[in-house]
């Protein structure tokens, strides 16, 4: 059974493997958009004046990562028991998300947008990895089945009965004649037929 829920060492193994480069890529340009568009408007537009209508846009923003962080905090924190620590996770989505929007060191605002842009690009990525690989054995049966070879029937076909006819000529060769030669009825001659019935009569 595949593990929906990989530890987090699994998932950046996942994401920087060759054969997902595709997904991470495009984990990348799913996941970095919404935290580089919140530092843009807070920092830039914003001019870091939180109260202004703008503001409800840079909420939105934070609440997009904010779950994807939690779930990264809950992996990455634990208790003695071995059990998610709920409160260590939901710090860490208020610290690193504070730092982006509410700090003033340009330094602090830059390190939690690289952090929540790796966050959100591995998540993405791994996403869409597990996706792809979950697809792949039904795909592979479907190239299996139209490349599969036509199966092979056995056809027994049996000889037509052979009708020896025999010539006139093997006849005779068989028989000790020579070939050509025509059957004759053997003949008695008159003279014999004439003493054959002579003796009848006597008799």
């Amino acid at each position: 059974m595949t593990n929906t829920n990989p530890s987090i060492v699994k998932k950046i193994r996942i994401a920087f493997s060759r054969r997902n480069a595709l997904a991470t890529t495009l984990g990348i340009f799913h996941g970095a958009p919404i935290p580089v568009g919140v530092f843009s408007i807070m920092h830039i537009e914003m001019e870091n004046q939180v109260w202004q209508w703008k503001g409800l846009i840079v909420l939105a923003g934070l609440l997009y990562s904010a779950k994807t962080v939690y779930k990264w905090g809950k992996q990455v924190f634990r208790n003695d028991d071995g059990s998610p620590d709920k409160v260590k996770a939901l710090g860490f989505v208020g610290m690193v998300e504070g730092m982006m929007v509410v700090s003033n060191l340009l330094w602090l605002n830059i390190l939690g947008l690289v952090i929540l842009i790796l966050i959100n690009a591995i998540a993405s990525g791994v996403s869409m990895a597990m996706d792809s690989e979950a697809e792949m054995p039904v795909e592979v049966a479907a190239v299996a089945e139209i490349a599969a070879p036509a199966p092979i029937i056995n056809v027994t076909v049996e000889p037509a009965p052979v009708t020896v006819v025999e010539t006139v000529e093997a006849r005779k060769k068989r028989r000790g004649r020579p070939a050509g030669s025509k059957d004759k009825q053997p003949r008695k001659s008159r003279k014999m037929q004439a003493v054959t019935v002579l003796d009848d009569s006597a008799n």
